[in-house]
């Protein structure tokens, strides 16, 4: 049970938002300078106080909080509704969480056009970015999107852009200078394990890669696979790599688009330079793998909770 005071003048929703822990607020007691609400009707409210909470339920995910509302003034009368920004605390506002056993986030709802708890997407959250980043090697560092994009939590993040890495982790290619002109980029970040598994970030990293090859070929596009590595006949197509630190386990897999802007000495070979894709195309493969990805994860988690042990 998590239980938390807020202060006197604090904004009761920028104090809730502020918790990073999944959970359930159960009970919600204390008094108002003023409240600030939304209504059934979507009209927004603001009430002077002083005034009592008479209950406060909802939820919070790493990426946001559904939090409802009733206050009574010095009357006695009621009213009720979605919090809103903008109320402030008169004397204490004590609240008791519940924490979810893993993580809830938030996603765009296609039917409702809100962001929605999504019960079903604990595992991982996708998430492909328009901007076109330059692929470094510090983008593997652990809780980069975390850092860069407020991203909570396991997560796949995609993109198209440039790469060009001088500092290399893997061994096998620490003499060599990895550069492209447009690649599409994943990279992967898990928290499953504590302290994290290199082996185990070798087994999904492996996992991706198939995962890719299989969409590839549905694609109709053939490839072979060596390790970690897809080729189209003898051009080298993908580049990877796997790592682990203290707190997570991360995978970076780089598609060529195209060629251009590859290194002269390895025979590499893009998308484009095999068939004639156009960016959606390309982005639409990238977001199946994800997709397939996540839901391989997922199947893992869900076999174990079903298989019997002793």
């Amino acid at each position: 049970m998590i239980v938390k005071r807020i202060r006197p003048s604090q904004d009761l929703k920028e104090e809730l938002l502020k918790i990073k822990d999944s959970g359930i607020i159960i009970s919600g007691v204390g008094s108002l300078k003023k409240a600030t609400l939304r209504l059934a009707d979507e009209k927004i409210v603001e009430i002077e106080g002083p005034l009592e909470i008479i209950s406060m339920q909802g939820t919070i995910t790493i990426n946001g909080i559904h939090v409802h509302m009733a206050v009574a003034n010095k009357n006695g009368k009621i009213i009720g509704g979605h919090l809103k920004g903008g109320c402030k605390v008169h004397t204490t506002v004590e609240i008791a969480i519940l924490p979810y056993n893993g993580v809830l986030r938030r996603l765009k709802d296609k039917e409702t056009g809100f962001m929605e708890l999504d019960i079903g997407g604990s595992i991982m959250i996708h998430e492909h970015l328009k901007d076109r980043i330059l692929y470094d090697g510090t983008q593997i560092r652990p809780n980069w999107a975390l850092d860069e994009l407020n991203i909570k939590g396991p997560s796949i993040i995609t993109w198209i852009g440039p790469m060009n890495i001088k500092d290399i982790i893997d061994y096998e290619d620490k003499k060599l200078r990895i550069k492209a002109d447009r690649m599409a980029h994943f990279i992967i970040e898990h928290f499953d394990e504590q302290p994290a598994n290199l082996r185990l970030c070798y087994h999904r990293q492996r996992m991706l890669v198939m995962i890719l090859q299989e969409e590839l070929w549905e694609n109709g596009i053939p490839t072979r696979r060596e390790g970690d590595d897809l080729y189209i006949g003898t051009g080298k197509l993908t580049v990877s790599v796997a790592t682990a630190s203290v707190s997570s386990m991360k995978i970076h897999l780089g598609i060529n688009i195209t060629s251009k802007g590859t290194p002269e000495d390895v025979e590499t070979i893009g998308i484009q330079d095999y068939k004639d894709l156009g960016e959606d195309d390309i982005i639409e493969i990238v977001g199946n793998v994800a997709k397939k990805y996540i839901q391989e994860i997922r199947s893992i988690e869900e076999d174990i909770t079903k298989t019997r042990t002793g």
